[in-house]
């Protein structure tokens, strides 16, 4: 397969992941947003062009829990403590904008784990992404911009040297 057909492969994939949460996840509450494909199609000295790839999904469950989770992340992820004073930059009339807890986004774990392996070759990597919101009822999924506080993760990412992050 040449790494344009996976990468149209990937997104019918992404988008297969995404109604098949809703079908699972019948319960709007429970069910999450938005559904991320992170991508690069970087060289394999071993397999030659091949596209690595991560799916996240952002979290929605009980408030208490989802802040539970949201604080983990923030604990644990890298890139997230990159973005810590993400208050300090953005306005107040940003953060009203942007509501959801930094470390909800869908985009985030999946930046983590292609990043993360990154760290220790000092080499930047150019990454790809795409979310998509799940379809409810009738809607179909549709693509998304980044909000303001992946955003400023992305330009947290890219200020290190680590990785460039495109929309796909």
């Amino acid at each position: 397969m040449t790494v344009e057909e996976q990468i149209r492969y990937l997104h019918k994939s992404q988008e297969h992941l995404a109604k098949s949460i809703t079908i699972i996840l019948s319960d709007l509450k429970l069910c999450p947003a938005t559904a991320n494909l992170t991508y690069s199609d970087q060289v394999s000295k071993r397999k030659g062009k091949d596209v690595k790839f991560m799916m996240g999904s952002s979290i929605r469950c009980h408030p208490i829990v989802r802040m539970k989770v949201v604080n983990t992340r923030m604990e644990k992820m890298q890139i997230l403590r990159w973005a810590k004073n993400l208050k300090d930059v953005l306005t107040p009339k940003q953060l009203k904008n942007c509501r959801h807890p930094l470390g909800n986004c869908s985009e985030l774990v999946p930046w983590e784990a292609m990043v993360g392996k990154r760290l220790s070759l000092r080499k930047c990597v150019i990454l790809y992404m795409r979310t998509i919101t799940l379809p409810v009822e009738d809607q179909l999924s549709k693509t998304l911009q980044l909000c303001l506080k992946c955003n400023y993760v992305k330009e947290k990412v890219k200020e290190r040297h680590v990785a460039m992050i495109l929309l796909s």
